[in-house]
């Protein structure tokens, strides 16, 4: 603007002027607006290179908005990035991962600035941005690094306070109890709750099924376990609907399905259903008025019932393992 008058052309790295033009002015004068933005101007004669000292080192006191910049990415990336497949933008507000367009994420992060500018703008084209391939929930600490962010939150509590010992001997007659004493199917018992809370990336492919009146104290070790794992990671429900039916959303990010009452209708209608939950290693999920997502299986079904011909097993099958409890 300053030279208009003077400008023949704009090249990508300055501009030509006309040969009238006084030099030595035009320098003084260009470096005089250039400085402040730590930029030299040099004439070039047309037609030949010119060779250019090496930029200065970084500093802080070079680039203050740089350092700025880097403390508020610091801050910014503790609960919010990037996934790119799908492309979603992520916030994580208390626990939760809230995803949203761009436009939306945008007008979310506005308040952030670096000096004048919007944070989000230079964060957007920094190359080392938080960000992950996709999203996945997987009973694992941590994350994928850079493949995948991993929504599991873990166990509601990692350690049992209180007097341990008396709990477990308490625990292991009701185990024993629900297993109507016989000392190996109560120790198969010991076994998958520990395996679940050991290795819970791992499917045990075998449903539990308890057959018995109630009141045996099924649920009052269903009621343990839940309060171990937490209740976002247990299904209990008295319907098989929200399993097996069009909107399973009771699988979604589970490791135990609990099913109580389970009558022959059901047991015999749904056995492919069930089948596929307890040896499936990934189905899908269909939630109301939300796009199928393919998700990992990791469940532990385990029902309950006093019916006589509850379930369809036949006389080979490994899928089921069946208690009969003892009585109340």
């Amino acid at each position: 603007k300053e030279y208009e008058s003077d400008l023949r052309f704009l090249k990508y790295d300055g501009f030509g002027v006309g040969s009238n033009c006084d030099k030595d002015s035009l320098m003084e004068n260009c470096n005089k607006i250039s400085n402040k933005y730590n930029v030299d101007m040099e004439i070039k004669e047309w037609g030949k290179p010119i060779s250019l000292d090496a930029p200065p080192l970084y500093t802080p006191d070079a680039y203050p908005l740089q350092e700025e910049y880097e403390e508020k990415k610091k801050e910014f990336e503790i609960n919010h990035f990037i996934v790119r497949h799908p492309l979603v933008y992520y916030e994580v507000y208390k626990g939760e991962e809230l995803a949203y367009t761009k436009g939306d994420f945008r007008d979310l992060v506005a308040s952030w600035k670096v000096g004048n500018d919007a944070f989000f703008d230079l964060w957007l084209c920094d190359e080392n941005r938080r960000e992950y391939q996709s999203v996945k929930w997987v009973p694992l600490k941590g994350d994928g690094g850079s493949e995948y962010f991993n929504s599991y939150k873990g166990f509601a509590i990692d350690e049992v306070e209180g007097d341990e010992i008396d709990e477990e001997v308490e625990f292991m007659k009701l185990l024993l109890h629900l297993t109507d004493g016989d000392e190996d199917a109560k120790n198969y018992l010991v076994k998958y709750w520990s395996h679940l809370f050991q290795k819970p990336e791992i499917m045990p492919k075998t449903a539990i099924l308890f057959k018995g009146v109630q009141g045996a104290g099924k649920d009052l070790m269903m009621d343990i376990i839940e309060g171990i794992l937490g209740k976002d990671l247990m299904f209990r429900d008295d319907s098989m609907v929200n399993v097996v039916g069009q909107f399973n959303v009771g699988l979604k990010n589970k490791l135990i399905v609990q099913l109580n009452e389970v009558s022959g209708a059901g047991g015999h209608f749904n056995k492919e259903a069930l089948k596929g939950i307890i040896t499936t290693e990934e189905f899908q999920i269909n939630e109301k008025r939300e796009k199928l997502i393919k998700s990992q299986n990791y469940i532990r079904l385990i029902l309950a019932t006093n019916n006589i011909n509850a379930i369809s097993i036949p006389y080979d099958d490994r899928r089921y393992l069946v208690f009969k409890t003892g009585g109340r």
